[in-house]
């Protein structure tokens, strides 16, 4: 889109327009403190038409054209005050009108629509380079122009400049302060170097450490004030986001690189030796690995295929035979329905005991049963997940559902806990929503607690079928694991869940990049989750997480699977490592 200073070219092209327009264009240079907000001035909501954003980039960018329509959509709409206009009618309308560019293409869009006000600008990215240049127009030139310009050193710098234009816009011109304008997607509190808390839900001490122990120095330890866990937290790993972690200090042990994407890990003793083994997923192929002497080295390399994609791995002796069993839960060619697996060691040989299943697997640690097997289904017209989540059990020849733990729908099996999970004396479910907001549930699907902030943040997905022949593919995208654990043995588990950081903020639904991540170990406080340590951040995004013995040295262990490299964003090959933190110390 051109300057607002380079009027001669508009002026030539379009002379029917040309007073009108050098007289929004002189306008815009006045310091936009002399608007005066004109709410008040109209009986009817005012109308506002968000064009489609031009994209001046390399790749194809259409997800971010459609993220910013849908931001300003949401940032600006305000009760009966302000009205958006769909985005539908925008983008059909605006189809419509040929042989028109800049200003006066959005003077004639906004006119068809009967918009009082109408948003149009660029987004140019070269290299790391990004500039945004946007306007708001009064179609009946009684204001001037809002003119926006910002430039990024990374197209990141794109949602927080586009969140800035519509505060902007709802300050001078629509006369609400952004104490009223409700952001959509609310950012955690994170810690801070000195262990201070940013804005956000108050954070809580830990308990005291247990005597001759302490947590990890590399964790972080939330000490703000509020009241105490039920039970005794020793002081985790140094590099759990500990507020007295020493800059640059490590105390994790990091795997080589693996040249793919680790879509899920897994601990168990899955040959039967007595000693424990990582399984973990890329898209294509279950791997097998055990630490020993220092070195993390290949035991077997199965289920290769070019077809099904990987999406989550599970170990666990659900039949009772004595050896942990693999569940790989798995998606068909079109990624739209499971055709999960599940491996066994025969004595000399990993076999399939299961081929092809139509369930999600996710087992999950409990207090006083330790590992269950749970199990979703999709409805068989629909490609989310949304069927009830079920208790599983070997019946000789297949896993089987017993009884129902959560009968709700929009929620996946592969993000939720079940148990005691409040220290309350009652069975609940913790799962993501359909919004990556952790919600506690009673059995029945009842919304217990909600949390206000997303965290998680996944990347494998459903394809989800088209509406119509014309629409986009869409995806829809399926949680993290949340993951349960006694670590100090009082017999309250603690809640252990990821964030990974969008770059975009969530404000893109069919467009996700993390460009870092973090665990989070939390308690209940009978309102909430409590913060009670995190990790530090990590380069790239978190894809799953585990607590067990990877070592065999006889102590829990934080396992943890990075991706640094994705090759869809990167243009590369993938790159994953798989980091471990020791939990005390």
């Amino acid at each position: 889109m051109k300057k607002t200073s380079s009027i001669s070219g508009w002026i030539t092209k379009f002379d029917w327009m040309a007073n009108v327009l050098l007289i929004m264009v002189t306008a815009g240079s006045i310091s936009i403190s002399y608007f005066l907000p004109i709410t008040s001035a109209y009986a009817e909501p005012l109308k506002v038409a968000v064009l489609p954003f031009e994209i001046n980039a390399e790749q194809n960018l259409d997800f971010l054209k459609n993220g910013i329509q849908d931001m300003l959509n949401s940032r600006l709409s305000f009760k009966d005050e302000v009205q958006v206009i769909d985005k539908e009618s925008v983008q059909r309308v605006a189809g419509t009108i040929k042989g028109f560019t800049g200003e006066s293409f959005a003077l004639l869009v906004g006119g068809q629509l009967k918009a009082d006000f109408v948003i149009n600008g660029s987004v140019t990215i070269i290299g790391n380079s990004t500039s945004i240049d946007s306007k708001l127009i009064d179609i009946s030139g009684k204001n001037p122009p809002v003119s926006f310009f910002r430039q990024s050193a990374d197209p990141s710098g794109v949602i927080p400049a586009i969140n800035q234009f519509a505060t902007t816009i709802n300050e001078t011109i629509f006369n609400r302060s952004a104490s009223v304008v409700t952001t959509p997607v609310q950012t955690r509190t994170q810690m801070q170097s000195d262990g201070t808390a940013g804005s956000g839900r108050a954070a809580l001490p830990p308990s005291p450490p247990a005597a001759g122990e302490q947590l990890n120095s590399s964790f972080v330890i939330n000490r703000q004030n509020g009241s105490q866990p039920t039970g005794q937290v020793e002081s985790p790993n140094p590099e759990f986001a500990v507020t007295t972690n020493v800059q640059g200090r490590s105390n994790a042990w990091r795997s080589q690189p693996f040249k793919h994407l680790i879509n899920g890990i897994g601990l168990g003793d899955t040959d039967n030796d007595k000693l424990m083994e990582t399984a973990f997923i890329s898209d294509h192929a279950l791997y097998i690995y055990r630490f020993a002497g220092n070195r993390f080295i290949k035991t077997a390399e199965l289920a290769k295929s070019r077809l099904s994609t990987y999406i989550g791995v599970d170990v666990g002796d659900i039949n009772g035979n004595g050896v942990e069993e693999i569940f790989v839960t798995s998606l068909n060619p079109e990624k739209n329905m499971p055709n999960s697996f599940v491996v066994e060691y025969d004595g000399s040989n990993y076999t399939n005991i299961v081929k092809k299943t139509a369930w999600y697997f996710r087992i999950i640690e409990t207090k006083g049963e330790g590992k269950i097997l749970l199990g979703q289904k999709q409805r068989s017209n629909r490609s989310d997940i949304d069927d009830s989540i079920y208790r599983m059990k070997w019946d000789g020849e297949n896993y089987v559902p017993t009884e129902p733990i959560l009968k709700a729908d929009g929620v996946s099996v592969l993000g939720a806990l079940f148990g005691d999970l409040t220290a309350e004396q009652r069975m609940t479910v913790m799962a993501y929503d359909e919004d990556d907001h952790l919600t506690l549930f009673s059995q029945n699907g009842d919304q217990l607690w909600r949390d206000l902030n997303r965290s998680g943040g996944g990347m494998n997905y459903l394809q989800l079928p088209k509406e119509s022949p014309t629409d986009d593919a869409s995806v829809h995208y399926l949680p993290l694991p949340v993951r349960s654990a006694d670590l100090n043995g009082d017999g309250t588990m603690e809640i252990l869940y990821a964030l990974n950081s969008d770059i975009a903020s969530g404000y893109l639904s069919k467009f996700r990049k993390y460009s870092k991540g973090i665990i989070h170990c939390a308690f209940w406080n009978s309102s909430g989750l409590s913060l009670q340590w995190s990790t530090p951040e990590q380069a790239g995004r978190v894809s799953d997480f585990i607590i067990g013995d990877f070592n065999n040295d006889g102590a829990k262990d934080l396992v943890l699977s990075n991706v640094t490299k994705d090759a869809l964003s990167t243009f590369s090959d993938s790159e994953s490592c798989i980091t471990v933190y020791g939990l005390m110390q």
